[in-house]
């Protein structure tokens, strides 16, 4: 029947049914106001403004809420019938049961009390219960009505709100107010002088920022506690205790109603929160802010019994536990303690700073993304290993298989590791999935892959970026609502018709011949045809070329050497006329593109200079003659950012000066690094960072560089300087 219906009609079905709700609600608070007059609790004082017999015009404050709360569960059920949705018909339902019981109170008071209209609107303007069940009416539409799958831009809204009211708390429980002038920022508890509100208060604030970050995760757990914050906020402080104090001013209306908009986005949009959480800091944040507050206390307590001692006075238990709480609470210990008054002074604030710290630490360690823990067994590794030789037709598609890439397999499910047929690698760092170059497997199922592995990135709170992505999945990534920039290019040498001839490749020609000259000599063997002596030999070198650091790298370079064996390891060794090895290539195999990637250049110290371009040549010559089509040199990040001879906007020039910051802080080889590929002539392969969301970009070029191991700052500091430059006539980088 609703596709039936106009939009007109169904907007009056609407409002009629609103008004018939909200008169029923007096009509049962009338009902009920008898039966339940002996009820402990607070009650609503003008409930029913039109009796005006003394005690008659209250009614229970549960009482209220649960005839409402009934009322508003029947609107939702109306709203959805009529066919309506979202967060625009719960706002609309709140404000017009609001504004008709605005009117109505009014006119009711204006009648029974004989004043005068202004005045009945002015009494009306801060009645708690008119408020109260405007935000229950919108909750129980956003609770019943369909949820609608736009409105995403309020998605995106909710952290900073929930943020924005945390700061509130906190600022209207620390900034200087007397008693009984109104505070500046008012407040979502009381408002009031009380430092146990004041306490309280700064701990919602604490956790409210805290649970805005998780928000931005789309965290359940944060989504749970900041609704439970707000609630206790508006319902129990705003409105309760400014009943049990009598102090009507601390029901402060401006903060009420926008706590309570920020409630309703939230209930409205609670779907879109799916990440539940680490299971296993479901106990862990309870038990580390448990243990960190009963340290605390215990401090609290042993303070106070020390300067009780140094006093002189006798040290009991019990009265140091009761002193360490009031100081907690009240914010001085009882005048009873007998305490120095410069002790007074400083420990409630150092109890309480504790305190905020264990919240915090139980907080963060509830609202963290999941924690990534890559264990593969054998079968998927074994299976990853097949669809990398299957489709990894990328020259990335071997660096996918490091162990420490966690493998995404799709189709995912108990038979994964046979059937499927998508792989994804990648590694969680600072809760950023860094996906490691393309999906491999056949491109038709690119795109579902890709949906699926970013829905699990989400019900694990991470955020998603792909490193590395190659041009020919672009398209894939746009339609996915995704965000391809530009990374760097990949240098790429074919084999067919590569020579040493010609002005260009001068300095190779001579580093060639020079080593030839000198007696240097190059052999290529497999993985597979290395023996144990030769291995131990290659290690020992790579040992003394990193100097105690470990590889850097993630997506184009293996993990650790003889990662990959058999025929899928391709090994470049040179050694000079005694036979004493100086340098190797170690270069993956990537049999669906019959091309080569070149993993690292590990090199003696004494090596000559020119040993990385000849080792080159000759990998570049073994290749053609066994039927690979290209050598891929290695990834040149932002190369045409740093090449001088490009035309650059403003916004290049910008970008140039950034990346030429961040490569002196680092130590980075990236114009070494670009000069050194262009000697052999390749073709460059542009390389792209793909993201979700553009203001994703700062965190996840963090966790970029932490994969890489350029960061923290001190793995640049240990073990030999790697980052000498080689002479000007053959620009060799030292490692990759």
């Amino acid at each position: 029947m609703p596709e039936l219906l106009r939009a007109p009609a169904r907007v009056v079905l609407m409002a009629v049914g609103l008004i018939a709700l909200s008169g029923a609600v007096a009509g049962w608070c009338y009902l009920l106001r008898a039966p339940t007059a002996g009820w402990p609790g607070p009650r609503f004082a003008d409930a029913l403004p039109l009796d005006e017999l003394p005690g008659h015009d209250a009614v229970p404050m549960v009482v209220f809420v649960g005839v409402v709360a009934v009322a508003s569960l029947l609107a939702g059920y109306l709203a959805r019938s009529l066919g309506f949705d979202g967060f625009a018909i719960a706002l609309a339902v709140g404000a017009g049961i609001g504004g008709f019981l605005y009117i109505a109170s009014a006119i009711s008071l204006f009648v029974v009390r004989q004043s005068s209209l202004d005045a009945a609107f002015d009494t009306t303007r801060d009645l708690p219960p008119v408020y109260v069940a405007a935000v229950l009416f919108a909750l129980g539409v956003a609770v019943i009505a369909r949820r609608p799958s736009g409105e995403q831009w309020l998605t995106r809204l909710l952290p900073a709100a929930v943020g924005l009211l945390g700061v509130i708390e906190v600022l209207s429980a620390t900034l200087p107010r007397s008693s009984g002038e109104e505070h500046a920022l008012g407040g979502l508890l009381t408002g009031s002088t009380s430092p146990v509100t004041r306490t309280v208060e700064v701990m919602i604030g604490i956790v409210l920022l805290l649970a805005a970050r998780g928000l931005g995760r789309r965290g359940r757990r944060a989504f749970a506690f900041a609704a439970a914050l707000i609630v206790i906020s508006l319902g129990v402080g705003t409105v309760v205790v400014s009943y049990l104090t009598a102090d009507k001013d601390t029901f402060n209306v401006a903060f009420f109603l926008s706590g309570a908009l920020v409630l309703v986005a939230l209930v409205t949009r609670r779907q879109d929160f799916p990440f539940a959480g680490d299971p296993t800091t479901r106990l862990g944040g309870v038990l580390r802010a448990a243990g960190l507050a009963l340290a605390g206390l215990s401090y609290g307590v042993v303070a106070v019994m020390l300067n009780r001692a140094a006093a002189g006075l006798r040290v009991h238990f019990l009265p140091a536990v009761h002193a360490t709480l009031y100081a907690l609470v009240l914010g001085a210990p009882p005048s009873s303690a007998l305490l120095p008054d410069d002790f007074g002074a400083w420990f409630p604030w150092s109890l309480r700073a504790i305190v905020a710290l264990a919240v915090i630490w139980g907080t963060v360690t509830w609202f963290a993304p999941w924690h990534h823990r890559p264990v593969e067994g054998a079968e998927r590794r074994e299976h990853a290993h097949s669809l990398v030789a299957t489709f990894g037709g990328d020259t990335l598609a071997p660096f996918t298989l490091r162990r420490d890439k966690a493998l995404y397999l799709h189709p995912e499910g108990p038979d994964a590791a046979g059937s499927a047929s998508t792989l994804i690698a990648y590694r969680v760092v600072r809760g950023v999935a860094l996906v490691s170059g393309d999906p491999i497997g056949p491109p038709s199922e690119a795109a579902a892959a890709i949906a699926a592995f970013r829905a699990m990135c989400a019900a694990h709170g991470w955020r998603f970026a792909l490193l590395g992505a190659s041009d020919r999945l672009l398209d894939t990534y746009r339609a996915a609502g995704l965000r391809p920039l530009y990374h760097g290019d990949e240098a790429i040498v074919g084999t067919a018709g590569f020579s040493l001839g010609g002005g260009e490749m001068k300095s190779v020609r001579q580093a060639v011949h020079r080593l030839e000259r000198k007696g240097y000599r190059i052999e290529i063997l497999t993985a597979g045809e290395l023996g144990e002596a030769e291995r131990g030999e290659l290690s020992a070198l790579e040992e003394r070329w990193l100097g105690g650091a470990k590889r850097k790298g993630f997506v184009m370079e293996l993990d650790e050497l003889f990662r990959l064996d058999g025929d899928d390891a391709l090994f470049v060794i040179g050694r000079d006329g005694a036979g004493v090895l100086v340098g190797f290539l170690e270069i993956a195999v990537c049999p669906a593109s019959s091309s080569l990637s070149l993993s690292s250049m590990p090199r003696a110290e004494e090596a000559p200079n020119g040993l990385n371009a000849a080792l080159i040549v000759s990998a570049i010559s073994w290749a053609g003659e066994h039927g690979f089509e290209a050598l891929s040199l290695n990834f040149s990040p932002a190369a045409r950012l740093l090449d001088r001879d490009a035309r650059r906007t403003g916004l290049r020039r910008v970008a140039r000066r950034l990346v030429l910051v961040a490569k002196r802080l680092l130590g980075l080889q990236l114009d070494n690094l670009m000069m050194f590929n262009r000697h052999f002539g390749p073709r460059w392969q542009p390389r792209y960072l793909v993201v979700e969301r553009l203001r994703h970009l700062p965190r996840v070029l963090v966790s970029a560089m932490a994969a890489e191991r350029y960061l923290p700052f001190a793995d640049l500091l240990r073990g030999r300087d790697w980052r000498r430059v080689e002479e000007a006539e053959s620009p060799e980088p030292s490692r990759r």
